[in-house]
């Protein structure tokens, strides 16, 4: 019964199939044949009639489909003719006759009511095409009002607004002339700001985000910048500037003074985060985070951190004001105390840093900070306790479209930081790292992604055993080089126990496959190298190989990964094993 059963499905399909397979067929003496080619593309399969009223009814559908294909790409004289041959077999069939294909003869712009002056609207009719003389469609005619519009708000008329177009064609000299019908309402000035009542926030704190001057001409960009300011705040969960849809007053010139009014819900002032991540050879992780926003009222952010993991242990406080020094200045104090157990080191610390961001534009940012750190640790060379007094520049341009998940676009991050060492070890020294990742789209739907990285780094002055541990370069593990134990590769010492060195330079390519909305894989390479010299290189790379899944959550990819090394030692593992969130880069 089962065979029988399958049987009849699959001579069903093939059937279906079967009795799609042929296409309408298209006939014109006046077609050519990059034409014809376009307009069978048009016309989808056809189901093949069985009687001379379905030929018919196939054939009428196919020809009011090519006559509005024709239509939309400037055939407006056009005639699609439906018929059919009776066959056997019954054949549907359009005939064609394209006529010639409109050119635009002349356009202008009517305005309705307030005449702009001819500044603008020279930019207005620029804004405008095709232009004379070229092929014209009605997509071209509708993309064109909404420019003129466009370049109108961007000129300040922030309600300009569209009439129906007059359009007179000639089909004996195959043209069109175009007037746009146009109001462009009166010029907007941006005038104060309606933060409503009820929020916690002061309104200096709320000034601030402001990036207009109550008497600005109106932009698009402004109110923009204004809403993107808002939600960079992460103090609100809706948030909405617009104009208020009647002036509150004319100015003498003629000029409309509206205000911006606000819609803004804050969010809830307390939240609670949670993490984890594992790996073969640094074990489980876990990290809670609670976070109190505004909590001097000036749109601050407290958060405390707190790390359990095999490796490590560690409680953070950090307080985050911004725009303390000015718009997009913010201040950042912190302070952090932990313990970490490793096969190069033990280390106990206690951190206090003091920074300030810059961000230049939403795609530059600077930053700047001082730190005291104090460290008792122990390597090869003994127990020590030590001081390290150090200040930082770093440096970041962004020009990716994601932040957790980029698909396309670059960024380069360095980082710059001279130090001093005091206590039972005495040194002084200079660090530099640099990172660049690309990512580049392999389709259109950007299912597959090619991504790359290069990090390099460098610390000149002290030797590597004088300098604190903190201060070397490691490499191996989760998010160094896959396929390696963490801090496995680079110096060792006699009894094969690694002890950092002073150069670095890691690379990895990963291709990334998004499956579907929430399922995606990965192929990777990494490679990493550590010298005890200050300048890095390419030699003495181990590379590692693997294969991992991504389950996309609204907070980034889950990420399980796979490696093996390339070139293994007699100490290496087979196969290391990661868990985290986020891609790798």
């Amino acid at each position: 019964m089962l065979r029988r059963l399958l049987f009849f499905l699959l001579f069903a399909a093939n059937a279906v199939q079967f009795s799609w397979a042929q296409s309408v067929e298209v006939r014109g003496d006046r077609v050519s044949e990059a034409l014809q080619n376009q307009l069978e593309q048009e016309l989808p399969p056809s189901q093949i009639p069985e009687t001379r009223f379905e030929a018919r009814r196939i054939a009428e559908i196919a020809a009011e489909r090519l006559g509005n294909y024709l239509n939309s790409e400037g055939y407006f004289s056009a005639v699609a003719t439906p018929g059919f041959e009776p066959g056997p077999p019954i054949v549907p069939h359009v005939t064609v006759d394209p006529g010639a294909r409109f050119k635009l003869a002349s356009v202008g712009i009517d305005y309705l009511g307030t005449r702009v002056p001819d500044r603008v609207d020279a930019a207005s009719l620029s804004a405008i095409s095709p232009q004379t003389d070229d092929f014209i469609t009605p997509e071209a005619v509708i993309q064109s009002e909404g420019a003129i519009i466009s370049t109108l708000r961007d000129e300040g008329y922030a309600f300009a607004r569209a009439e129906p177009p007059h359009v007179i064609g000639d089909a004996a000299a195959a043209t069109l002339s175009v007037t746009y019908r146009i109001d462009p309402g009166a010029k907007v000035v941006l005038g104060s700001v309606d933060f409503g009542d009820g929020l916690r926030m002061r309104r200096r704190a709320l000034d601030v985000l402001v990036p207009f001057s109550e008497g600005t001409l109106y932009h698009p960009d402004r109110l923009a910048e204004f809403n993107r300011r808002l939600g960079a705040t992460r103090l609100f969960s809706v948030f909405n500037a617009q104009l208020s849809p009647t002036p509150s007053r004319i100015t003498p010139d003629g000029a409309a003074v509206h205000n911006i009014l606000l819609t803004l819900i804050e969010r809830d002032r307390y939240t609670i985060s949670a993490g984890a991540s594992f790996s073969s050879s640094e074990g489980a992780g876990v990290e809670l985070g609670w976070t109190r926003r505004n909590f001097t009222r000036r749109g601050d952010i407290l958060t405390v951190r707190a790390i359990a993991a095999a490796q490590e242990r560690r409680l953070g406080i950090e307080w985050r004001y911004p725009h303390a020094l000015g718009y997009a200045r913010n201040l950042e104090l912190s302070a952090n105390a932990g313990r970490e157990e490793t096969d190069a080191f033990d280390r106990d610390s206690l951190v206090a840093t003091i920074s300030l961001d810059i961000e230049r534009n939403p795609r530059l940012t600077y930053a700047f900070a001082a730190s005291n750190d104090f460290t008792r640790e122990t390597d090869t060379q003994g127990e020590r306790d030590l001081q390290i007094l150090s200040i930082s520049g770093a440096a970041r341009l962004d020009q990716t479209d994601s932040v957790l998940d980029p698909k396309k676009g670059w960024r380069v991050d360095i980082r710059l930081e001279p130090g001093t060492v005091i206590g039972d070890e005495a040194a002084n020294y200079v660090s530099t790292v640099g990172q660049a990742s690309y990512y580049q789209p392999l389709d259109e739907q950007a299912r597959w992604i090619a991504a790359t990285r290069l990090r390099s780094g460098f610390v000149f002055g002290a030797d590597t055993l004088n300098l604190p541990t903190s201060r070397r370069f490691f490499a191996g593990g989760g998010g160094s080089a896959r396929g390696y134990a963490f801090q496995s590769i680079g110096p060792e010492d006699s009894t094969g126990q690694p002890v950092g060195g002073r150069g670095l330079m890691e690379a990895a390519a990963e291709l990334r496959w998004r499956r579907s909305k929430t399922l995606g894989f990965a192929a990777f390479i990494d490679g990493a190298s550590v010298t005890a010299r200050d300048v890095p290189t390419f030699n003495d790379m181990r590379f590692g190989v693997g294969i991992g899944v991504r389950y996309y959550t609204i907070v980034g990819p889950i990420r399980l990964d796979i490696a093996t090394p390339l070139d293994p030692r007699d100490d290496d593992d087979p196969v290391q094993l990661y868990i985290s969130i986020g891609q790798a880069f």
